[in-house]
């Protein structure tokens, strides 16, 4: 097992995991914004200079790890033409000046004219691409790709993990521990919107909305079954992919602070965590917090100024028993049964509902104050949008 981990600012989580020895090839991370701009709107990440990034690269690098900077917004409205030099000169100092290994973008077309110019470079293709079939794989891996993180929707779908390995030389990534709903409708405009936020000259007078985010949150306070086939992969579960040729695993992500991430990657590293799941998987807040309550919000509280402040009222906080997902052989319907979730009606199939049942907790008001939490919050942005408050 290899992995690859994200910086969120703090040198001192990438000193601890040199000190600790963690079988890491890759460290990922960005400014902010730049030309291209990235998969993580700029307001949800930690702002750290270039010097912060020059000290992260030259200890990843001491750790024998190579750096994977970011570039993977996946709409850039054809500025590769009209800013070809400014993209060329920006990477040229990131190649020079910060040392990067490697770039992850999500553009086929950036992927052409970087490799033109870079050709010793490494690239990698994000999950933003949506690289999802043995097609794609082999038309990135024509283009010159050195990687692709394969896309959430197959990685239940072990047909086509194996066809895609068997077939194809390039390296793969697969990101383990993301809350991300299965087959999100929201998802293609979600990463537009994080996309254009970290750009370069972007500027949104309320900043940064997640209205995706909220939608998904909501979705998932509804009906825990969302939690259960969402495309997650526990540390139990990791051996199976080891077994038909998977090496490099990502865990995300860039907002968590230094204890959360460390006590995440010890869980992948042991293969093990007996707790509750969501404390590993980065889209919930329950590492060591489960017992805190959500309130409820008032309108008055939501201004332009606060909006981006406001994650503790839609804090779910669910519990997934992980233990008894051991005990239940969760994975194994879908590794012995060759299954294909992507061609199901999930309410025919009817087994992720099933283990919601016997796995998932939520605590009942807290799923209501998330569910009218997120209702208040909607309605006054759009208010402050349209300025009529």
């Amino acid at each position: 097992m290899y992995l690859s981990l994200p910086y969120n600012g703090e040198l001192e989580f990438l000193e601890t995991v040199k000190e600790r020895k963690y079988p890491v090839k890759t460290v990922y991370g960005k400014r902010l914004q730049d030309v291209i701009g990235g998969g993580r709107a700029r307001y949800d990440i930690a702002n750290y200079d270039d010097e912060n990034l020059k000290k992260a690269i030259e200890i990843t690098h001491q750790m024998g790890a190579e750096f994977n900077y970011l570039y993977n917004a996946p709409c850039t409205a054809n500025i590769e033409e009209e800013k070809e030099k400014q993209i060329i000169e920006q990477v040229t100092d990131l190649v020079e000046n910060y040392k990067i290994d490697m770039l992850t973008i999500a553009n086929p077309k950036l992927l052409k004219l970087l490799k033109k110019n870079f050709p010793n470079l490494k690239f990698s293709i994000s999950i933003i691409a949506k690289v999802d079939s043995l097609e794609k794989v082999l038309e990135y891996e024509k283009e010159g790709a050195t990687e692709i993180t394969l896309d959430y929707n197959i990685y239940r779908n072990f047909p086509e993990l194996k066809r895609i390995i068997k077939n194809s030389s390039v390296q793969f990534q697969i990101l383990v521990n993301d809350g991300y709903l299965f087959n999100c409708p929201w998802a293609t405009y979600h990463f537009q919107l994080e996309g254009h936020d970290s750009q370069d000259n972007y500027n949104n007078p309320l900043k940064y909305f997640s209205y995706c985010r909220f939608n998904c949150k909501q979705r998932t306070a509804k009906d825990p079954f969302e939690l259960i086939r969402g495309m997650w992969i526990r540390p139990e579960d990791v051996h199976y992919y080891e077994e038909i040729g998977f090496e490099k695993f990502k865990i995300i992500d860039r907002l968590k602070e230094t204890k959360w991430l460390l006590n995440t990657i010890e869980a992948y590293i042991n293969h093990r965590y007996d707790g509750n799941l969501s404390d590993i998987l980065c889209s919930f807040d329950t590492f060591e917090k489960e017992t805190e309550k959500t309130p409820r919000i008032s309108k008055n509280e939501i201004t332009q100024e606060t909006v981006q402040n406001l994650k503790k009222y839609w804090d779910l906080k669910p519990f997934i028993d992980n233990k008894k997902l051991t005990e239940l052989k969760f994975l194994e319907h879908f590794v012995k049964n060759n299954i294909d979730c992507r061609n199901i009606d999930c309410s025919k199939c009817g087994y992720c509902k099933d283990i919601a049942k016997k796995v998932v907790k939520i605590d009942k008001e807290n799923t209501e104050n998330v569910v009218y939490n997120l209702d208040v919050i909607k309605d006054k942005v759009i208010d402050i949008v349209q300025n009529r408050s």
